[in-house]
């Protein structure tokens, strides 16, 4: 339950004031639930279009990026949840807010920024006029800022997407943020291969360059999507801090469940679905001991390469139970690594990296004794060079739960299969390291959208350790708990 207002803060862009937000805002301030939850506000700055007083300098992007900071920590520091919205090199400015805040260590102040929407960003400069600027504003530097690959606003990016939005957990150098560009269709100052850029979640709306941020109309695109991001934010997870990885120590060894064992299942209403409620289960200990659940899922690399067969991971100990042995006990066919790499030459990707998210399904070999059908392999760990360890994209954990029930129903529906169960476990809570509380919230809003559309689903948490299974089994009882999910 939100007990105190969001910010939503808005920045504008060059030759411009704060006044360029205002029909934006004032169909904001005409929603009934936007005012209940959200603030508004305006950070405006100096952009002048000519050089008037030889005494006053135009303030570049990293001393507007610093004045950014102190009027979010001392006039907006009671806000627990913050929005940035920014148009044009408005959006350049925030990035670099980001950057030199995790520059100076500050990742933990900036867990409250819960989504970043870019308007007609430059992020890869404006071609526009281009001769005519460098002869006629050499004098000003914010537009130098915006000519073609500028090295500062670079470096900024390669730092943002590293740091932010591919950041797998929030210390003082990293902090998770999902950061939407939208690109006007008829802007011909940004265009949109700059306002998308390499950003992973991008759109094109209705607009030229000055229109994209002035709808007139609650139906206008501009407007439902920043009401969207505006309400998403609202109940999106917050960052977790880096979990400490350790070994099985003898120590630790009483935390770990030795046998399967079935928690509930708890009966679950969808808000929204068709008020049949849904039973949510926990499955805790081995998962090679799982049996009579249709769809098991694990979490690979993005080069979708299973664990090997002694390893304790979920996905190491699915290859292990998958697999056709012999009579000594040798494996004779490792039956879904087989497949999973069957499955990467057919998409052109052996070898290759999958979008993180992506789902493959193999079958689930000699596992299907013991009543499991599909074995369905979520892109879900990004290597560290160098390293043994695995980086996990919170926003990537959520697409591969949105995937698994895309694949489970087309492999229904055209493969004519009997699925109707499936295990999920704790995506990236392993070698990831993202905190099973969190990784469940960020699985459990999209399992929530999932079952809305169809509850005929019967779904298993698999944990593995005492604490997870505590975590998690707490985590659905709240949900049931909830308005519109009392059972």
């Amino acid at each position: 339950m939100i007990v105190a207002k969001s910010l939503a803060l808005f920045v504008h862009g060059l030759f411009s004031t704060e006044s360029t937000w205002n029909a934006m805002q004032a169909l904001l301030s005409a929603d009934r639930e936007l005012v209940k939850n959200y603030d508004f506000d305006c950070f405006g700055y100096s952009s002048p279009k000519l050089r008037v007083n030889l005494a006053r300098r135009v303030p570049d992007f990293t001393v507007l990026a610093d004045r950014l900071a102190g009027v979010l920590e001392a006039k907006h520091g009671k806000y627990e949840r913050v929005v940035l919205v920014a148009h044009s090199q408005g959006g350049l400015i925030v990035l670099r807010f980001l950057m030199r805040q995790l520059a100076e260590g500050n990742g933990l102040r900036l867990a409250r920024i819960r989504r970043i929407v870019l308007f007609a960003c430059p992020n890869n400069g404006s071609e526009f006029m281009l001769t005519l600027r460098r002869s006629l504003l050499g004098w000003h530097t914010q537009e130098r800022e915006l000519r073609p690959l500028a090295e500062s606003v670079v470096e900024t990016q390669r730092r943002v997407l590293a740091d932010v939005v591919y950041a797998p957990y929030l210390d003082d150098r990293r902090c998770p943020i999902p950061v939407v560009c939208y690109a006007g269709d008829t802007d011909n100052i940004v265009w949109a291969s700059s306002a998308r850029s390499v950003f992973p979640e991008v759109g094109v709306l209705q607009g030229d360059h000055s229109t994209i941020i002035q709808p007139d109309s609650l139906s206008h695109p501009s407007f439902l999507v920043l009401r969207a991001a505006l309400i998403t934010a609202l109940t999106e997870p917050m960052p977790s801090p880096q979990k400490q990885k350790s070994g099985m120590a003898s120590s630790e060894s009483d935390d770990y469940h030795s046998e399967m064992t079935l928690h509930g299942p708890v009966m679950v209403d969808i808000e929204g679905g068709s008020g049949k409620p849904v039973p949510i289960a926990v499955r805790s200990g081995p998962v090679d001991q799982i049996s009579d659940v249709d769809i098991v899922c694990t979490s690979e690399n993005i080069y979708m390469q299973m664990a090997m067969t002694f390893k304790p991971s979920v996905s190491g100990r699915l290859r292990r139970a998958a697999a056709k042995r012999g009579p000594a006990g040798e494996i004779i066919e490792d039956t879904a690594a087989a497949e999973l790499d069957d499955w990467m030459r057919k998409n052109g990707r052996f070898g290759l990296p999958v979008e993180p998210g992506t789902v493959a399904a193999t079958s689930s070999g000699a596992m299907i004794r013991r009543g499991v059908q599909r074995i369905y392999h979520a892109a879900i760990g990004i290597p560290v060079l160098g390293t043994d360890r695995f980086e996990v994209n919170p926003l990537s954990v959520a697409q591969a739960v949105h995937n698994v029930f895309e694949l489970a129903r087309r492999e229904r529906e055209e493969e004519g299969m009997e699925l109707r169960s499936v295990l999920l476990p704790l995506f990236g809570a392993g070698l990831g390291g993202l905190d099973p509380a969190i990784c469940f919230e960020w699985m459990w809003r999209a399992l929530r959208q999932e079952l809305r559309a169809d509850d005929t689903w019967e779904v298993h948490i698999s944990t593995w350790t005492k604490t997870e299974t505590e975590t998690v089994l707490a985590a659905v009882q709240s949900h049931a708990r909830e308005p519109g999910g009392l059972h």
